[in-house]
């Protein structure tokens, strides 16, 4: 809220609208829907406002995954996620995810592949995983099974390597944790080394001076 109105004050509109998309993130946390939705709104408004097009449709499209997952209103989330893909020129991987769910449980099997399949290129490998876990219920709902088995081995195949990099940067913090203490422990001892001579220098100026 403090940064909200210091960016107001400041005439930041743009960046007013990320405060209060963080705002609504973080009572859509608390399930505190109507606060969050009171703030997704503000804070589209306030782009609109800046003309900030990039923000307007990033903000749009995880407003349009709260009225899906949260408030249950596919039919509004859909005509948002479709205003976004005509307006911004970037790959947007989490609308293609909401908009697949959304015509899966329309059990609109080739409008749902559609999106699903454009989420397949990219490398993020989180969002490869969770396409392929929806891919292996739409084949499975459709009866699919050779389909479905594959896209879950290729699941589970990514869930290992997800795990291994999440293991492997937890090692690297404790390691970094590891020295980060042992620097500042060596930096002690070098201060206190430092003061000691400066001491004795003290004391030696002192008897030479007597």
């Amino acid at each position: 809220r403090q940064a909200a109105r210091q960016f107001l004050l400041q005439g930041k509109k743009n960046r007013t609208s990320y405060a209060y998309r963080d705002m609504a993130r973080m009572f859509d946390m608390k399930e505190q829907k109507d606060s969050a939705l009171f703030y997704y709104h503000k804070a589209h408004s306030m782009a609109v406002e800046a003309v900030d097009s990039h923000r307007i449709y990033g903000i749009l499209g995880e407003m349009a995954g709260f009225y899906e997952r949260v408030l249950n209103k596919a039919d509004t989330a859909k005509i948002m996620l479709l205003q976004v893909l005509q307006n911004r020129k970037v790959h947007s991987h989490n609308v293609y995810q909401i908009l697949g769910r959304i015509y899966q449980k329309e059990k609109q099997w080739d409008s749902a592949y559609f999106y699903f399949w454009k989420n397949l290129n990219t490398r993020d490998i989180d969002q490869l995983y969770y396409t392929h876990t929806r891919l292996f219920s739409l084949e499975t709902e459709k009866q699919n099974y050779p389909k479905a088995i594959r896209h879950i081995k290729m699941a589970l195949r990514l869930n290992d390597s997800i795990k291994k990099i999440t293991k492997t940067e937890t090692v690297a913090k404790i390691n970094s944790l590891y020295n980060y203490q042992h620097i500042n422990k060596e930096l002690e001892k070098e201060q206190q080394a430092n003061l000691k001579r400066k001491v004795m220098n003290y004391i030696l100026s002192s008897v030479l001076l007597v």
